[in-house]
This record gives structure tokens, C-alpha cells and sequence, in this order.
């Protein structure tokens, strides 16, 4: 008998407490993350479609997408994430849906959560608590496992709404350009490219993009280039005049200018801030 869903891996958590001012960058992660608001409301944007999630909300989000969460300057919000490794074709249900989370199975993500501060020490990468109670990985498994399965049968059994409700602003074709962007890191993509693939004019691309992302389109290609960076830095044992080529940088130092105005360190430090800081809470 087949799984429905199969959860591999747990790769994060986290529980925050969010100010009226919290303004988070754009980010990606390789799992797939849930964003659940336990109270007050966040404002989203991924990929050309933004809205806001409220309490009660979950929001889902796929392995490699580029996202951002921030208030909005007048109330703050508690925020819980997981993300995880899932292989099942049934993700694809849950892929950028916003799902208001039923009071019945709420329970289960509270005892998922609670498991998750007594199994796992806060690190990256995630590390198993030395005092961590038994089976407490496979429970997490499981309680996820559990709680997707109802997340789906819940929503399977609410009527469908009109055609006009429930859909998320979007401005095309800036989802397409988004998709774009991802699959071209390695080049230096102009506005000219884009508005003669996309048959718009550079002006009103800029414009769209603006206003569906809050940035331009050359800094959210950088922000999608560095993100792929850090993962590099992480995962790979390339260097850096490596990455600089393969995310098509003009030259080693123009990335490493780029990388440090991003992230505040240079390359080569982020790679050993990480070795460093791994090491420390994994003794």
C-alpha cells in the first residue's frame, strides 16, 4: 500500500514573535515550509502574488521558491514554520495555497510544535537534542504526516467558492518573469530581454513588477542570485570565483561586493561563519 504522503526529513522550525515593524527579506529553502499565524497577520509575497495571512492561516511553500513575509507597521503577529523534505506527488495540492486551519486539528500542530522544542536543538542544520525524548523524529514525521492528510480531507469536503472569490491579487506577467528569472541565474538578464520576451514594454514591466513585488527586477534577480550563493557556500565545495561564473557575475570581486551589501559578510566569511557556528552548538 502506497503512502499519500511520505514525510523524508524534518530541516526546520521555528516559533517567532514578530514586532509591527518585522520586515523579513526574500529567502528560499530546499523543502517544502508551511507558514502557520497563530496570532495577529502578516503580509506575503511570492513570486508576483501577494496578500495577507491571517490568523488561523496557513500558507504553503514550495521547495527553491523565493518568498517574503513582513507586518504591516500596526500590529505584530506570532509565526510558526516547518519546513521539511516531501517527495509526494500530493504536495502539489498544498503548492502556494492559503488554508484556514480547522479549530479540529489544530491540536495536532500544537503537539508537532511542542515535539519539535523538546526533539531538536535550534541549529543549522537541524541536530537532535542529547536529552530529546524517544522516537521524537518519527513522531514529528508522523503528526505532520497526519495533520497534511486532514489538512486536504478538510478542504475536500468545503464548498467550492465562486470563481471571483479566493484568489490572491496577481499582475501578469510577473509571475512569468519570476519563473524566468529562476531559470536564467547564470546570466545577466536586461529589461530589454524581458520586453521582448514577454511583449511588453520596459516601462510598464517595471512598473507591474514594482508593484506586485516592492522592488525592481534587477534586485530581485540579485536577491534570487545570492540566495543561490548561500546555498552554494552551504552545500558545495566549489569556490568562489566558481559561484561568481555560474551565477554570471561580471567578476569575483564585483559577486563579493554584491554577496557582503546583501548579507554583510564577504563569501568567504559566510562559508566559515557557517562551519563555525554549526560546529559550536553541535559539541
Amino acid at each position: 500500500m502506497s503512502n499519500l504522503i511520505r514525510i523524508t526529513k524534518i530541516l526546520g522550525v521555528g516559533s517567532y514573535d514578530l514586532s509591527p515593524k518585522y520586515e523579513g527579506g526574500f529567502g528560499t529553502h530546499p523543502g517544502w515550509e508551511f507558514v502557520y499565524i497563530d496570532s495577529g497577520a502578516v503580509n506575503y509575497i511570492i513570486e508576483g502574488e501577494s496578500g495577507v495571512l491571517r490568523q488561523g492561516e496557513i500558507l504553503f511553500h514550495r521547495p527553491g521558491e523565493l518568498h517574503a513575509t513582513k507586518c504591516d507597521g500596526k500590529r505584530g503577529a506570532s509565526m510558526i514554520t516547518l519546513i521539511f523534505e516531501c517527495h509526494s506527488h500530493a504536495m502539489k495540492y498544498f503548492d502556494q495555497k492559503v488554508i484556514r486551519v480547522p479549530k479540529t486539528i489544530v491540536p495536532i500542530l500544537r503537539q508537532m510544535i511542542d515535539e519539535c522544542r523538546k526533539t531538536y536543538q535550534r541549529s543549522q542544520p537541524l541536530a537532535i537534542r542529547n536529552d530529546a525524548p524517544k522516537g521524537g523524529d518519527q513522531l514529528i514525521r508522523n503528526l505532520l504526516e497526519s495533520f497534511l492528510i486532514l489538512l486536504m480531507r478538510e478542504q475536500a469536503s468545503l464548498p467550492k467558492p465562486p470563481a471571483e472569490e479566493g484568489k490572491r491579487t496577481k499582475d501578469k506577467p510577473v509571475p512569468e518573469i519570476c519563473a524566468y528569472l529562476r531559470t536564467h541565474l547564470g546570466e545577466r538578464v536586461t529589461l530589454e530581454d524581458l520586453s521582448e520576451q514577454f511583449h511588453f514594454g520596459k516601462a510598464h514591466l517595471c512598473v507591474l513588477f514594482k508593484r506586485s513585488m516592492g522592488k525592481t527586477i534587477i534586485d530581485y534577480h540579485l536577491d534570487l542570485k545570492i540566495a543561490e550563493a548561500k546555498r552554494l557556500l552551504h552545500e558545495e565545495a566549489v569556490t568562489v570565483r566558481e559561484i561568481s561564473e555560474q551565477l554570471g557575475f561580471e567578476s569575483p570581486e564585483y559577486f563579493s561586493r554584491c554577496f557582503l551589501r546583501r548579507t554583510g559578510y564577504s563569501p568567504r566569511s559566510f562559508r566559515n561563519l557557517l562551519i563555525t557556528d554549526t560546529k559550536e552548538k553541535l559539541d
